[in-house]
């Protein structure tokens, strides 16, 4: 049944004394604020896409998952030694049968010496003229038998059927000068690239380059290979490349101090890499905006573009875990708009120190999603091919009006329990228009359920709560405090005026928050931050808190910056 009730609290407060205790205090700890796009991960949304249906596979990794042009989405990844495709018409809710694009196969030498060539690193990209094509990795199990190569193939009716594998760079024999990792990119005019990591002319030493080969003819014919990128006596590696405007971006792995860290290495996309990005060139640029650890490992980029123009950038690492690489983690950070400055790090995958998600990537899913697809065995079982989603919250505006369907805050990555917060505002008032849904099966609502609401009206960007920093709890059973900060803690107000209205519905609850501004000391529409903290318990101690993508609860400075429409 539907329950509406309205709830009042405390009495209203002068606003001359609130501004008196709202002015900036010397002894206050500023910092600098975060900005930008976040990602807020989906937990409901993590699914296996393989091995599936009780199929036992040797291994099953590099996983990437796209959306096409008609809505479908299409997923490869290497399964058992073979490069194997599923595609889904229904957002992602089911998933057909897969397909072998690539086989595995024997190979033998001219000393009458056999060996199996395995696929890696599946890649697939739809062409503008509709067809489907995809690269691999032919890795050849034993040194001295058949060459390392790129391989393509082919598909011209959406994935039902491909054309037989036609190798179109062959490297040498020996793990040590083999080629590895394509990534396919179609530039506006038609040409198609396919870039790859490249040790062929390093045979006698431990380099390698990123080379790129281009095709007129949507790749039945090809060019090159040509030097994207070179630094002396490292190893520039794993390429994937995307369009930027007027530049072709290309993040790779980098060594320069070893382990490797992910850089970003760009051309013009005019008469691209007519000169080679070497080591100290311009060009390339270290791609986070923190610098990790020297010995921190943080490999294997991927690249994807928001339709806000900024770009996200993942990779898998060691930070804040053990030496070992083989147990990274996957990141994802968001650059600005011209591929730099990566930050606001989140990881998609719950994944224990002693387990693994490898061997990543992320594309665009739809207009306010990103998805992030892994190789890991962050559940226990055997590693499998994984996808989740992250919603893309922007850069917030508070409307002058109501508007229900414009909800951009979501919270959702620790449980089930989902999120959806709107901001608006009149003359007097901050409103905030939360929505709560625990899924299928909603559990009963203890009182220690609800909303934390927390609001640096003046924009402080404080490093732990002060004068002026303000939390208020809108608890699921009607109730409502309002707190100040005061050196580094929260104090409970007893006066002040804050109006909760509640509704109940089948799958959990939704609150409309009043905040009067002069209970915030703030008599302009100047930017204000804020974040929100869902505190999902259900008795004392059973549950947990999650606060938007990236805050920290008592540092304002980390809240989400609020402009006034």
């Amino acid at each position: 049944m539907t329950r509406r009730s309205l709830f009042l609290v405390g009495l209203v407060v002068l606003v001359s004394g609130i501004h008196a205790k709202a002015q900036v205090n010397d002894e206050q700890d500023y910092d600098s604020p975060i900005q930008g796009v976040r990602i807020a991960w989906n937990f409901r949304s993590m699914q296996r896409l393989a091995p599936r249906d009780g199929r036992k596979l040797a291994y099953t990794g590099y996983p990437r998952v796209k959306r096409f042009h008609d809505g479908r989405a299409v997923a490869v990844y290497e399964a058992g030694g073979n490069g194997e495709l599923i595609q889904s018409l229904d957002h992602g809710r089911t998933w057909s049968e897969p397909i072998v694009i690539f086989n595995t196969f024997f190979a033998t030498g001219p000393n009458g010496d056999s060996t199996r060539i395995h696929i890696s690193n599946v890649e697939i990209t739809e062409l503008t003229n509709g067809q489907w094509i995809a690269a691999c990795n032919y890795r050849p199990q034993k040194d001295g038998v058949a060459p390392f190569s790129i391989v393509i193939s082919k598909s011209l009716d959406k994935g039902a059927s491909w054309t037989s594998p036609a190798v179109i760079f062959n490297a040498g024999k020996d793990f040590g000068n083999g080629c590895w990792e394509p990534a396919l990119l179609q530039l506006p005019n038609g040409e198609l690239q396919v870039y790859f990591a490249n040790e062929a002319p390093y045979a006698s030493s431990d380099e390698q380059e990123i080379s790129v080969m281009e095709s007129a003819d949507n790749g039945s014919s090809w060019t090159g290979p040509r030097m994207v990128s070179f630094r002396k006596g490292k190893r520039d590696g794993m390429p994937v490349a995307l369009l930027n405007g007027d530049e072709i971006l290309v993040a790779i792995e980098d060594n320069e101090r070893d382990p490797f860290k992910p850089y970003v290495v760009r051309t013009a996309l005019t008469a691209p890499w007519q000169h080679p990005v070497l080591g100290d060139s311009r060009q390339r640029q270290y791609a986070l905006s923190e610098r990790l650890p020297e010995r921190v490992y943080a490999g294997a980029p991927y690249l994807a573009r928001l339709p806000g123009g900024a770009v996200v950038l993942s990779y898998q690492t060691t930070r804040d875990r053990s030496d070992d690489w083989e147990k990274s983690t996957m990141e994802v950070a968001v650059g600005d708009r011209s591929g730099r400055s990566f930050g606001n790090v989140t990881r998609p995958f719950p994944v224990p120190v002693g387990r693994e998600a490898k061997w990543n990537s992320i594309a665009l899913w739809d207009e306010r999603t990103l998805v992030a697809a892994s190789a890991t065995n962050f559940d226990g079982a055997p590693i499998g091919a994984w996808m989740i989603l992250g919603r893309v919250i922007p850069e917030l505006t508070a409307l002058p009006h109501k508007d229900h369907a414009n909800r951009p805050i979501f919270i959702g990555h620790k449980g089930n329990t989902q999120l959806e917060a709107g901001i608006w505002y009149d003359k007097k008032s901050i409103f905030f228009a939360v929505d709560i849904d625990f899924g299928q099966e909603p559990p009963a609502v203890s009182k220690n359920h609800g909303v934390f609401i927390y609001l640096d009206p003046l924009n402080k960007c404080l490093a732990r709560p002060d004068g002026g920093i303000y939390r208020i709890w809108c608890g699921a059973n009607g109730r409502v405090d309002v707190y100040e900060g005061r050196q580094g803690k929260w104090h409970l107000l007893k006066n002040g005026s804050v109006a909760l209205e509640m509704q109940h519905h089948g799958s959990g609850y939704s609150l409309d928050v009043a905040v009067p501004f002069g209970l915030l000391g703030k008599s302009d529409f100047s930017p204000s931050r804020v974040n929100l903290e869902l505190v999902n318990f259900y008795g004392d101690s059973d549950g947990y808190k999650e606060s938007i993508a990236n805050a920290h609860p008592d540092a304002s400075s980390t809240w989400c910056e609020v402009r006034f429409e």
